[in-house]
């Protein structure tokens, strides 16, 4: 992780929405070129981070320090911070 590039932060500036509004998460994947099937969405807000999924996005629940919202999204997968380390290890194929 330490060489990733982060070619797109959000801000007040450069953002017509915010989570949890599916075109926060549009406006992203239309500005990098991606497509929502093929993104991992890391985070620990059930609602916020989540609302990701309604896009076809793959959702990563961090439970260290959770926001549970009692939202009705449903995380893919779900663990610590040391769960998630382990689980891009396995997709980088180093686990």
């Amino acid at each position: 992780m330490g060489d990733f590039d982060y070619r797109w932060i959000t801000s007040y500036e450069n953002s017509c929405y915010c989570k949890p509004n599916p075109h926060y998460f549009t406006a992203i994947f239309d500005e990098l070129g991606c497509d929502p099937q093929s993104v991992l969405m890391v985070g620990n807000d059930t609602e916020h981070d989540l609302s990701a999924s309604q896009l076809g996005v793959t959702t990563f629940l961090v439970e260290t320090w959770m926001i549970d919202r009692e939202s009705s999204f449903v995380a893919d997968h779900r663990g610590s911070h040391l769960d998630l380390y382990h689980f891009l290890a396995q997709l980088n194929g180093a686990d």
